[in-house]
């Protein structure tokens, strides 16, 4: 068809475009020495925070020059891509459970991802209890780690009798007495609810 295909050498505009059609130029980008036009999603976001708008992640496409002639990147797919990514990266025990849950409560993974950051926080918990009883961890820093857990009474126990204030007898796994009998990990009850 005889076209000639040169670089392009001034300024690319980045516009985008909400599920609606509705199009907003965001952005001005000057081409580098090597006349490469280089976006950063982050800096999208940025600017548009800047303009008190939308943030990215409400946004459908992202167009390359105006009405989208130098190409586009559709946010739908790539947030799609992301989500799916990040879900098997985590099913294959990489990246954070929890954090994941946070993000996409109502992915199909959810409930599982949920039962296993609940079982991380168990093991952690756990390993924390070991190291207080080890005392390589304070109570007070147990205590403001889990605001509840069902080590409390035994941490709270050996934290009273640290700050000299109680005399309390303690178990040789380092649980408290009581009634003659150890409280152990597996036999403390859980604390006492706060919420109304």
């Amino acid at each position: 068809m005889q076209c000639s295909i040169r670089r392009l050498s001034g300024v690319l505009v980045v516009e985008l475009v909400d599920r609606e059609g509705k199009r907003l130029q965001i952005l001005e980008v000057e081409p580098t020495a090597e006349s490469h036009h280089v976006i950063r999603y982050g800096e999208v976001d940025a600017a548009l925070r800047h303009r008190g708008l939308r943030p990215l992640r409400e946004w459908s496409r992202i167009d390359l020059g105006e009405g989208g002639w130098a190409g586009s990147v559709d946010l739908e797919v790539v947030r799609r891509e992301s989500r799916e990514s990040y879900s098997r990266w985590v099913t294959r025990g990489r990246g954070v459970a929890a954090l994941f849950v946070i993000r996409y409560p109502d992915h199909l993974d959810a409930d599982e991802l949920r039962r296993r950051a609940q079982a991380d926080r168990l093991l952690r918990q756990e390993r924390d209890y070991q190291a207080v009883m080890r005392r390589e961890m304070t109570p007070r820093r147990f205590l403001d780690r889990y605001p509840f857990s069902r080590f409390h009474r035994a941490v709270r126990a050996l934290e009273r009798s640290s700050e000299g204030t109680q005399v309390v007898s303690v178990c040789v796994d380092g649980s408290e007495v009581h009634d003659d009998d150890c409280i152990t990990a597996k036999t403390s009850p859980p604390p006492d609810d706060p919420r109304p």
